[in-house]
């Protein structure tokens, strides 16, 4: 009777650091750093039960401590025809962790998509997985503790018994069927491997044929359809759970958070570019809104100067004022801007016929501004010879311009 422990490896994704308080060594079976276990001895492995030229599995639950990270451990035994036994001992871990599908259909072709996955952790130094199909080799790097999994799993001997059925056609079990099939040339560790943690996370993976979403999707009436259709303000906006369950029964059920999207044209209010439009465009409509208030109140609008070109040729013919002085090479102070502007009439040179139209700045006393104030319903566009004095303007009294016509209509 042999009845010296096993050693089981270090648990997948720790470090020697991780482990201090564990009997760690490398004088065993094993040849890399591994961890005894005195709860199995060598004749208790040799008394597995099954067929000898087969392969068989013996699963061993481990302690938390040391084998911190381990969700079980198994035992493998090669086939012999002989009392020499040959022994794989294997440290299966699994776990919980953050992950993201995104599926997408194919615009080109009806019924056909897209599926990718990653496994993603902010505090991991894993590459990203973002390709389902990687190659096998790069699929063993899962595991990086403490960091990821989030969430370990502890699997029972009884639990791990139903990955491992017997086939009754074959009459032989699930591993050693996949065992006999040599997955990676001929090598017993790897294929071991790769069968293990594939039994595990299939079993962890599969619901029974009755499981299927639960609750009833919130509708709302469509009433241009006549008939109820998905809530979208629950499926898109994400407010609340788009099924209605009954909150005692689901409190143990298992939730999945699926975000959907549209593509399509949209507008939102995330990020500072869309707040400010929304500023701007809330400060012309109440522009608007104000002016459309006056001019109904007042009875009073023009459509003189409906565009900037005709707002340019009343500044061109209009005079000359020491209020814009030094700002013909630019403008470097915003008093410019604050100046009032007015739009009054002029006089012509005979100082008869106020047909002439023009900008004027600064402060106007009263009685001139009445007095030159454009009529309603009056027809405006005569160029006086010598601008300005009659009014009172500050332009200059020699400058001259030719004639232009134009229109102004009041009312």
């Amino acid at each position: 009777m042999d009845d010296r422990p096993v050693a089981f490896p270090i648990p997948p994704g720790s470090s020697l650091d991780m482990l201090k308080d564990a009997n760690v060594t490398t004088g065993t079976m094993l040849p890399m750093y591994a961890i005894e276990y005195a709860g199995l001895s060598r004749s208790e492995i040799l008394q597995t039960p099954g067929q000898k030229s087969e392969y068989r599995v013996r699963w061993v639950e481990l302690p938390e401590a040391p084998f911190n990270g381990s969700s079980i451990g198994a035992v493998i035994l090669q086939p012999t025809m002989n009392e020499t036994q040959g022994i794989l001992l294997c440290n299966v871990a699994a776990g919980w962790g953050s992950s993201s599908m995104n599926m997408s259909k194919s615009p080109a072709a009806s019924g056909t998509g897209l599926a990718s996955s990653n496994v993603y952790d902010p505090d991991s130094t894993l590459p990203q997985r973002d390709d389902y199909s990687r190659r096998i080799a790069d699929s063993v790097i899962s595991f990086e503790l403490p960091m990821f999994p989030q969430r370990k799993i502890n699997i029972s001997s009884d639990w791990a018994e139903y990955l491992n059925p017997l086939i009754p056609n074959l009459n032989m079990t699930v591993f050693n069927a996949l065992m006999s099939v040599k997955l990676v040339d001929h090598e017993d560790t790897t294929s071991a491997n790769i069968i293990l943690a594939g039994l595990v996370a299939s079993g962890l993976a599969r619901t029974g044929f009755e499981s299927q979403l639960q609750g009833e999707i919130r509708t709302a009436f469509n009433p241009t359809l006549n008939a109820s259709i998905p809530d979208g303000d629950y499926w898109f906006n994400g407010r609340r759970d788009m099924f209605t369950v009954d909150p005692q029964a689901s409190k143990d059920w298992v939730k999945l958070r699926v975000d959907s999207s549209v593509e399509g044209y949209g507008f939102g209010l995330e990020g500072l570019a869309p707040k400010l439009t929304v500023a701007v465009l809330l400060i012309y409509c109440i522009l608007v809104v104000g002016h459309v208030c006056y001019a109904a109140i007042s009875g009073v609008s023009s459509t003189s100067w409906d565009s900037i070109t005709e707002m340019v040729a009343l500044a061109v013919n209009s005079s000359p004022t020491i209020q814009l002085r030094n700002t013909c090479a630019g403008i470097t102070q915003m008093s410019v801007f604050q100046l009032p502007i007015r739009v009054l009439t002029s006089k012509d040179a005979g100082g008869e016929d106020e047909d002439h139209l023009e900008f004027i700045f600064g402060a106007v006393d009263g009685n001139v501004a009445k007095k030159c104030r454009i009529q309603e319903n009056r027809e405006y566009g005569t160029m006086h010879s010598c601008s300005g004095a009659t009014c009172g303007y500050d332009s200059p009294a020699s400058l001259c311009r030719s004639r232009c016509l134009g229109r102004a209509d009041m009312g």
